[in-house]
């Protein structure tokens, strides 16, 4: 009678310790687009990407781990993503190819948000002329003249990007789950 008693408040406890906030690792998936100016239908720059943030530094910090899938399509280049710690005061992530900065804007930090959220997409800075002209904005004629060139003129050309957001179990949850899923097996064939 004892070991009944036993077997199911350990079953319990296995169980219950699921939903608690062991998991902190959640995987950001999605693509983000800019398009050019409206001299140039049609052009623009996509990225694809998918990254994994670890939600567990109790200073707000956010960490992106493993390695992140990113794909790029347009006339800007390939694009890498800033991996390791992140800024938990910045609301952004940025992306960088040879000629410009894409950031993929949102909530990525515990201090913001209990889980990532993504808002948008903005072209922040494009330094050369050949590969920035389509994104520059109507009101310089598809050009930009000195300064404009490397500080960030990239303001004017929002984004959008579309997300998926999930919680990766980690391996600890996932071995108490079948440690309780075992002592389920167990009780039923030893203990009726």
């Amino acid at each position: 009678m004892h070991a009944k008693a036993v077997s199911t408040v350990i079953l319990i406890l296995c169980f219950a310790a699921i939903p608690a906030r062991a998991d902190s690792t959640y995987q950001v998936a999605g693509s983000m687009q800019v398009l050019a100016n409206s001299s140039f239908p049609g052009v623009g720059e996509t990225i694809d990407y998918s990254f994994l943030l670890d939600y567990s530094s109790q200073t707000g910090y956010t960490t992106v781990v493993g390695i992140p899938t990113i794909t790029s399509f347009g006339p800007l280049g390939a694009f890498t993503m800033q991996t390791g710690t992140l800024n938990p005061n910045t609301a952004y992530i940025p992306f960088n190819s040879s000629s410009a900065e894409i950031d993929l804007g949102g909530f990525f930090s515990a201090s913001f948000s209990p889980s990532p959220v993504v808002r948008g997409a903005d072209l922040y800075s494009c330094s050369t002329q050949v590969a920035c002209t389509e994104f520059w904005p109507d009101s310089l004629g598809g050009s930009a003249v000195g300064s404009q060139v490397s500080s960030g003129i990239g303001l004017f050309a929002p984004g959008t990007a579309t997300d998926s957001v999930r919680l990766v179990p980690e391996p600890g949850t996932l071995c108490l789950f079948g440690f309780g899923a075992l002592l389920f097996g167990l009780k039923k064939k030893f203990l009726n």
